[in-house]
């Protein structure tokens, strides 16, 4: 925690279902307001599966956000966020491996009214 007004979050998650053997997730997210129109966000999910055919799977996707109070009805936001996945696949002859990066950026605003 960086500030007395921060806000942490925290979530784990186990799952399994008749394809996938196992799965986690784990999911962090931590909000700082620097002042009263200055805010940070920043999160950081991860999930890892195996399936019941020796396949698995990694997520590893952080975000950060940054928004600023323009007026009372007007906020302007930018977030980048980057997804990297890597998945295996097997078989009783071949081993396959890819590993894919997404990134996502994202400026705007928003107008309540």
């Amino acid at each position: 925690l960086f500030s007395s007004s921060d806000m942490t979050s925290f979530g784990v998650s186990l799952l399994s279902s008749d394809y996938i053997q196992s799965g986690q997730s784990v999911f962090i997210y931590n909000r700082t307001n620097f002042d009263r129109d200055l805010s940070l966000d920043t999160s950081w999910n991860f999930y890892n599966q195996t399936d019941n055919q020796g396949g698995t799977m990694m997520r590893n996707m952080p975000m950060v956000r940054v928004a600023y109070q323009a007026q009372q009805n007007l906020s302007l936001d930018a977030d980048l966020g980057i997804d990297i996945t890597t998945a295996k696949s097997s078989s009783s002859t071949l081993t396959q491996s890819t590993t894919t990066t997404r990134i996502f950026p994202s400026v705007g605003f928003r107008w309540n009214f």
